[in-house]
């Protein structure tokens, strides 16, 4: 009773000086979901809500915990609606495969405008939950390309040749939010090969990565390449056959980490 009567004052103190709350009625998850080619979970947040007011953002921190309460993934998902969801691929979860249960404990904030600093947002109902999913095998990969050669398209007859660069993407998707690595630029050149691997790419197998190839001197897209984690190792050594209008030959290699 006492508890009760502790959220039934916490709720009036806050409507009546006008504080933002929210009532959280339901958790669950969506498992087995593919975002962009990247395959994973999502957690959804059931709420409803008192209309803010001169707040500059609203949101949930969504932190997963092992059992024993290690970290292992946060993320936050801004309140637009009634309901709030957050998609959590599984190579950021760095779990082991196979059935695999999770805590995922929420934290509601929100922010006045004009001031940075976060301030926890009122709320009743649970803020935790445990949920079980079974995690498929994460594979960690560096690639890189050993040898390239682009055709003299109209874009560099009678202008310097392209200074060349590659950059790998989670997902097909060229965006910051799924940027892996870059290559270092070679300068002047038709063709190029790159020494050095890329940083680790940790992918189901299932899951989508791309390869665009740049030039720099230009800052345009000369070429991309789409791969799920299986197609690329099982076929690497036929991708020297791929070619387009802008590429007439490509050489990958990889190396798997344990």
């Amino acid at each position: 009773m006492k508890l009760l009567a502790a959220i039934f004052f916490t709720l009036i103190v806050s409507v009546s000086f006008g504080e933002p709350y929210i009532a959280i009625q339901r958790i669950w998850i969506k498992d087995s979901v593919e975002f962009f080619g990247i395959h994973g979970f999502i957690v959804n947040v059931k709420i409803s809500r008192k209309q803010f007011v001169d707040i500059q953002d609203a949101y949930v921190y969504f932190k997963l915990r092992k059992k024993n309460n290690d970290v292992i993934v946060e993320k936050r998902s801004s309140i637009h609606s009634d309901t709030v969801s957050v998609f959590f691929p599984y190579y950021m979860t760095k779990l082991d495969s196979g059935y695999q249960e999770v805590k995922v404990i929420l934290d509601p904030r929100y922010r006045v405008k004009n001031v940075t600093e976060e301030k926890p947002l009122t709320y009743t109902g649970r803020i935790d939950f445990m949920f079980t999913f079974m995690q498929p095998k994460i594979y960690k990969i560096q690639l890189k390309i050993d040898a390239l050669k682009v055709l003299q398209v109209r874009d560099f007859e009678n202008i310097s040749k392209p200074d060349l660069q590659y950059k790998i993407y989670y997902s097909a998707k060229k965006h910051k939010g799924y940027f892996m690595y870059e290559s270092n630029i070679i300068s002047d050149s038709i063709e190029a090969g790159w020494d050095a691997y890329s940083s680790t790419l940790s992918i189901t197998e299932n899951d989508i990565f791309s390869v665009y190839v740049e030039d720099k001197d230009f800052d345009n897209e000369i070429s991309k390449y789409i791969f799920t984690c299986k197609s690329f190792l099982l076929n690497h050594e036929q991708l020297s056959l791929l070619q387009n209008d802008e590429i007439s030959h490509i050489k990958f290699s990889y190396r798997l980490i344990n």
